[in-house]
């Protein structure tokens, strides 16, 4: 079976046939796409063959981990040595590599054992080593490091010095091709598909122009700049202002630079973006020659070579029906129930109801999964966890296709606003976005950045706004606390974070005075996140986008607040976490106030969003376009992979599965300490809404759990996840949500 990578290669050479057809021939188009063409997917590459052996000397200077050999390399960092890497000290750029040291003999020389501390190990074996022809590492000396008070086996670390000359050989290279590098990279936590290369970069591409056609690009620096000599490499904050230009070469007709910016040295690690028309060369085969200057000046010791970020080179047509905008609002952690459109008497939640009122409300909306990184995976493949597989810190297979992806495909400007957390670049989530800014902040940052983008943004565009504004720890401000948080005379603090108590682990839970005092901070959260998302919603509405824009406002799982024995979430697949509000808008479609009742998965969001783009579903995806009426008799699975456990029981299944008003439960073990049901379960919710009175029989257990058996099977994975490569500062941004333990 053809790689998606392969697929996708296919689908651009389709496009540049199509295209060469269409416009080539002088007619008009008759598609109803405009063209896209991402131009580092583009085939017309000239030279192209960036290779990734250099990666480590980016990655290290943006702070990233790195692959070589198949490993994942911590940062790298700057460090002087003396005698023991050689007989005079000097600087050089190291690399880490860890290992486990549950099979030591990869590692040491037979018959040699390891000793604590740091030291120098020769001789090692060589399957576990690089060789000479391998990535930058050449040198075969390392250096151990066992964190102290552990014994073997246990994790260790290896550190690679690079060499100046091998760096140098980088920085010089006679071959405009041979220092690039083409990866994801984040400034300022925006993060875009980049090519990264230091100075001068001369890179050059062949594309056939389409009418009307305009190319979009980001270009940034990074913020220190080398200089390679003899004995060392060295490194300072950049001093020079770099000059980019674009530069249209055709054919019998001068060079033409149409595009040129400098970026002073105060203006590093960030991105710059600009649109240029490209109108004037429709129909014509071009090269598109983009250049990044390197001042001549003589220096002792060599040039200072900066590093020249190019973002993503987009080429579009505007040849386009009229597509809708799409403005897609994850409200992460909100029940369903806490809004007064659903039900809630004491909601104080007049924007999301208002929004109600217009649109369409789905009343039986379920997520596919109770915490933030699978179900956000759901929403973006329309595929079940059981297929997309993430569970822990893996990042989305190449073979499952995203809503970003497909948007752009379809000539959308795609933007994504996130609070970081699981949301990020490194699960995946950035595959499609032209832009994907994910940081910790209020949730009125947020909107505000996702605003200015709208603003600025030429339509058709797609924006994916994501808040945990209502997630523990809850620390709602005024007034919203005043008007909610009743006086309360127990000893939980203020700022409350629900998961340092232990309640999920099967201890007691709180007084029935401490539990109304949770949902009340709860609720007081739910009503500020209301508030601004009203303005937010406010200012589209002058804006106009209104009239030809699909709105979705949904939440990726609910909380729990002990019905079943806890609290927060992730730790069941009952209705106060599954239960989800689901609100659309779009006039002509999804209009009135009106109600759908029958059961509907956020697997079918994905599908919905693409039907109005007019787009193609892809077959990976298993949702299905919501309507107004009809599928009352359709089945809702939730095969969710367990996380919320001990170490050696993660990565079980944890199964839902309803069918009209009967839902069957099951999950393992380690996750009931704390629940009442402490097996699987078979609930009535048209009778038992709160899941409090188990139906299951011996017969009926084994019927449901058959059925559950089949469709695990029938959804079986997409593919293989690579390791989302998480770095300390994503696992304290896990922790400060909550948590705790993630990746151990």
């Amino acid at each position: 079976m053809a790689s998606r990578a392969h697929r996708r290669l296919y689908g651009v050479l389709l496009t540049a046939l199509l295209s060469f057809l269409v416009y080539g021939c002088g007619g008009e188009s008759v598609a109803s796409a405009p063209l896209t063409a991402r131009v580092f997917d583009a085939p017309a590459l000239l030279g192209g063959r960036a290779r990734p052996w250099p990666a480590d000397l980016y990655e290290a200077l943006a702070g990233e981990r790195v692959w070589i050999l198949d490993e994942l390399i911590e940062p790298a960092a700057w460090r002087e040595v003396h005698d023991e890497w050689g007989d005079n000290p000097r600087e050089l750029l190291i690399t880490r590599l860890a290992f486990s040291a549950e099979e030591p003999d990869l590692f040491y020389p037979s018959g040699e054992s390891p000793q604590r501390g740091s030291g120098r190990i020769r001789g090692a074996d060589e399957r576990a080593l690089p060789t000479e022809s391998e990535a930058l590492i050449r040198h075969r000396d390392m250096r151990m490091q066992i964190p102290e008070g552990r014994g073997l086996p246990g994790p260790m670390s290896v550190d690679y010095p690079i060499s100046a000359d091998q760096i140098s050989e980088i920085l010089s290279s006679v071959d405009p091709w041979g220092a690039i590098v083409y990866r994801e990279l984040s400034l300022r936590s925006i993060t875009r598909r980049a090519v990264v290369a230091p100075t001068p970069v001369d890179v050059v591409y062949q594309v056939h122009v389409p009418s009307g056609a305009l190319l979009s690009l980001d270009v940034g620096m990074l913020r220190l700049e080398l200089q390679a000599a003899a004995d060392a490499v060295r490194h300072r904050v950049i001093e020079t202002a770099r000059t980019f230009q674009v530069i249209v070469e055709s054919e019998g007709a001068d060079p033409v630079m149409i595009w040129e910016h400098e970026i002073a040295p105060e203006d590093t690690e960030r991105f710059f973006p600009t649109t240029i028309p490209l109108g004037d060369y429709a129909g014509e085969v071009i090269r598109l020659r983009m250049k990044t200057n390197q001042p001549e000046k003589a220096v002792e010791g060599g040039p200072w070579r900066a590093l020249a970020v190019w973002g993503e080179p987009i080429l579009t047509s505007e040849v386009r029906p009229d597509l809708p905008n799409v403005v897609f609002i994850v409200l992460d952690t909100l029940r369903a129930d806490r809004l007064g459109s659903y039900g809630c008497e004491r909601a104080r939640t007049p924007n999301l109801d208002a929004f109600a009122g217009r649109g369409v409300r789905f009343a039986e909306a379920s997520s596919v999964a109770t915490w933030t990184l699978p179900s956000h995976a759901s929403m973006f493949t329309s595929t079940y966890p059981s297929q997309h597989g993430l569970w822990s810190d893996q990042r989305l297979s190449e073979d499952v296709v995203t809503l970003a992806e497909v948007l752009s495909d379809r000539g959308y400007h795609t933007a994504a606003f996130t609070e970081s957390g699981f949301v990020t670049s490194k699960y995946g989530f950035a595959r499609g976005f032209d832009s994907f800014d994910a940081k910790m902040r209020d949730c009125s940052e947020t909107f505000k950045l996702a605003q200015d983008w709208i603003d600025d943004t030429r339509e058709p565009l797609f924006a994916f706004v994501q808040t945990y504004q209502v997630h523990s720890p809850y620390d709602p401000p005024e007034p919203f606390r005043g008007r909610l948080v009743r006086p309360y005379s127990g000893d939980l603090p203020e700022r409350l974070e629900v998961t340092e108590y232990g309640w999920t682990s099967g201890t007691e839970p709180p007084s029935p005075e401490d539990v109304r005092y949770i949902k009340d901070l709860y609720d007081a959260e739910v009503s500020y996140l209301d508030d601004q998302l009203g303005d937010f919603l406010r200012h589209l509405e002058k804006r106009g986008l209104g009239q030809n824009t699909l709105f979705v406002i949904t939440s990726d799982h609910g909380e729990e607040f002990f019905e079943h024995g806890s609290v927060s979430h992730g730790m069941s697949l009952y209705e106060e976490q599954l239960h989800v509000p689901l609100l659309l808008y779009q006039a002509g479609r999804f209009e009135g106030g009106r109600v759908a009742n029958h059961p509907v998965h956020l697997l079918d969001l994905a599908p919905t969003i693409a039907l109005a783009a007019d787009a193609q579903l892809p077959s990976s995806w298993e949702g299905v376009p919501l309507s107004i009426d009809g599928g009352e008799d359709r089945e809702l699975f939730v095969p969710m992979l367990t996380f919320f456990t001990d170490d050696a029981s993660r990565g079980q299944p944890a199964s839902a599965l309803r069918e009209g008003s009967m839902k069957f439960v099951d999950y393992p073990p380690e996750q009931r300490h704390h629940d009442p049901q402490q097996g699987p379960a078979l609930f009535d919710l048209s009778s038992d809404p709160h899941e409090e009175h188990n139906l299951l029989d011996g017969r009926s257990d084994e019927e449901w759990s058959q059925r559950v058996r089949e469709y695990w099977s029938r959804f079986a994975p997409l593919g293989e996840t690579g390791d989302a490569g998480l770095d300390e500062a994503a696992l304290e941004e896990l922790e400060r949500l909550g948590y705790v333990g993630v990746g151990d």
